[in-house]
């Protein structure tokens, strides 16, 4: 059908749907992207115009580095706030993935990384960039045995994204969430506490495949007391695996982190 077909099917089912079960959270519609203003004209004019709730805006975004999602997750708020939807109405990324290209060895190349290392990197920083923003949820895309854009499980074996999910897992057990610079050059990070300890995710993400590694200079403020710090390290050799261990006693102090491209780090500070 027509695009203003697909506008009346999806608001004369979500009049529909809200009707019999509004208790349930209706909305969509699952756009490829935030920034396509042409749908958004058409969808929201008619929910304005027929007075229709939307429990929560969805769209997608593959990306050749994490700092897109912050331009279409940006985007989309902005489309609330434009059509008057930005009070109540959920902000759902539902489908993600690292895709440098959708053709030819652009597109094999996009599949390969998602299983490998660079996904892995990709996914961490999605994660960092995500909690940072007005997304209230977001999904990767996909965990289905045996397609190509799995990053998570092969043959029910883990790959290297899989250890993202137990690292950010980690975060939400500490429960409060510690705003940081969560970009900075390629750099993305995400931090939680639980008042006494305190986590981070940490990521080096440059599209090039051949980029350098880096010095990293990291400034951590705590309470008094003796704490130690763990350094577990995802990248080619390691599985999430404790690499370092340091202890301090004094309130703030710095740290130096060599970072190779696509490496990820899962910091712990416990009190001792």
């Amino acid at each position: 059908g027509t695009d203003e077909q697909f506008i009346d099917l999806f608001t004369v089912t979500l009049r529909h749907l809200k009707s019999c079960f509004p208790q349930l959270k209706i909305g969509g519609p699952a756009l490829c992207t935030s920034k396509n203003d042409y749908y958004n004209e058409l969808l929201f004019t008619r929910l304005q115009k027929e007075k229709l709730p939307l429990d929560f805006f969805s769209f997608h975004c593959y990306a050749k580095e994490p700092a897109e999602i912050v331009e279409v997750a940006e985007y989309g708020k902005k489309v609330l706030q434009r059509y008057g939807y930005d009070t109540g109405t959920e902000l759902i990324l539902n489908e993600w993935n690292y895709v440098k290209g959708w053709a030819g060895d652009e597109w094999t190349y996009s599949l390969r990384k998602c299983q490998e290392l660079k996904g892995a990197s990709f996914v961490a920083g999605a994660m960092c960039v995500s909690q940072a923003l007005d997304l209230d949820m977001l999904m990767y895309y996909d965990a289905r045995p045996g397609t190509g854009m799995n990053g998570i499980f092969k043959n029910l074996e883990p790959l290297k994204s899989y250890y993202d999910y137990i690292i950010f897992r980690d975060l939400l057990h500490l429960g409060t969430y510690v705003p940081t610079p969560y970009m900075d050059d390629k750099i993305y990070t995400c931090c939680a506490t639980d008042g006494e300890s305190y986590g981070m995710m940490l990521t080096y993400f440059d599209p090039e495949d051949d980029a350098p590694d880096r010095m990293l200079e990291l400034d951590f403020e705590k309470p008094a007391g003796d704490y130690k710090v763990e350094y577990y390290l995802l990248d080619e050799s390691y599985n999430r695996e404790l690499v370092r261990e340091e202890y301090f006693s004094s309130k703030d102090f710095k740290v130096y982190l060599k970072i190779k491209n696509f490496s990820v780090y899962d910091i712990k500070i416990t009190k001792m």
